[in-house]
């Protein structure tokens, strides 16, 4: 910080506080070279994957849909079912 500036009106000095904003300017620059070095590092280790083709899937059982109606007729996943059955 510095102290200096004109004198005032009754022969004293008045304060002047300025804040250098330099060496803060320098951290952030230097965070933000260390963040594009991992995230360019990151990018180059998750870019080459390899996944595992299926050869074989077993394909999901759907559910059984039952219906039955007012005028008694029974269905089994939409096909009608005689009363016999």
């Amino acid at each position: 910080m510095a102290v200096s500036g004109p004198k005032s009106s009754n022969g004293g000095s008045r304060v002047f506080a300025d804040i250098n904003i330099t060496p803060l300017t320098d951290i952030f620059l230097v965070l933000l070279i260390i963040f594009m070095v991992t995230t360019s590092v990151t990018v180059e280790t998750a870019a080459h994957v390899d996944l595992p083709l299926a050869e074989t899937a077993t394909p999901e059982n759907k559910g059984v849909i039952v219906t039955y109606t007012s005028q008694h007729d029974l269905f089994v996943n939409s096909k009608d079912i005689p009363e016999q059955e």
